[in-house]
């Protein structure tokens, strides 16, 4: 089998228990019905238990995600001839850790009353604090090349995603600086008008109306779309008269 999820953690996610996903039962620390999953904290890793933590087979790399940032997480478990099991780990499509010999095989999960997506295998435990742009799930074990061309199709998805949702209200009649979502890089056609930090100036009052256009580039793991965004800026209000407001009726 093989579970494949694109997650952007926050920084709270790697330090402390939480998990990806579960497949099977739910356990507490004096026993269980048997859990695979993958768990974040301080280093990333996947492991299966006939029980609960006591039983875990399990692998690891020798580090954690990186917090606020798109990643690929793939885990893959498949059944060898002698009845053992091959547990792999990807990264954004690279193998990260193997174990050629786990005793315990997705057979041996008998309960599935706790199969989540985002949830925590342990009573104790806490769910995933953080964001998921995709989710896969395969019935076999897919090879190397395989897990790279989804890490690579679920960047691209991703990227296209941000994109799509960002929201910058009403650009056709901009008086005030614009507040530019981080999720984006962003550059300016007329820095003039519009900078790309977002920073507006206003053409003098009785001038005519100003245009920009701000482009907006989110980039997963090499994978980048971008996104144009046209404003009109106002002029400036004149000088408010001694019996009125410069403000327009």
């Amino acid at each position: 089998a093989t579970i494949s999820v694109e997650v952007k953690p926050t920084a709270a996610t790697l330090t402390r228990d939480n998990f990806l996903w579960n497949v099977g039962g739910t356990s507490t620390s004096t026993s269980g019905t048997g859990s695979w999953f993958v768990a974040p904290r301080d280093r990333i890793r996947t492991a299966i238990t006939r029980t609960n933590w006591r039983g875990e087979q399990s692998i690891g790399w020798d580090r954690t995600l990186t917090a606020d940032t798109w990643q690929n997480v793939t885990a893959t478990i498949k059944k060898n001839p002698n009845g053992s099991s091959t547990l792999r780990l990807f990264v954004d499509g690279t193998q990260r850790a193997l174990r050629e010999n786990s005793t315990v095989g997705l057979a041996d999960l008998t309960d599935h009353t706790n199969t989540v997506l985002g949830g925590a295998a342990y009573a104790d435990s806490l769910g995933f604090a953080g964001e998921f742009a995709e989710a896969r799930v395969y019935g076999r074990a897919l090879e190397a090349s395989e897990i790279l061309e989804i890490s690579q199709a679920d960047a691209a998805s991703t990227s296209n995603a941000v994109l799509a949702g960002l929201n910058l209200g009403d650009t056709t009649a901009v008086t005030d600086d614009i507040t530019l979502p981080s999720t984006a890089t962003w550059s300016s056609s007329d820095p003039a008008v519009i900078s790309s930090t977002g920073a507006v100036t206003r053409p003098a009052a009785g001038q005519p109306a100003a245009t920009a256009t701000l482009t907006a580039v989110v980039a997963v793991r090499g994978q980048s779309a971008e996104r144009t965004f046209r404003f009109t800026v106002l002029p400036a209000y004149g000088e408010p008269d001694p019996g009125g407001s410069s403000e327009p009726n």
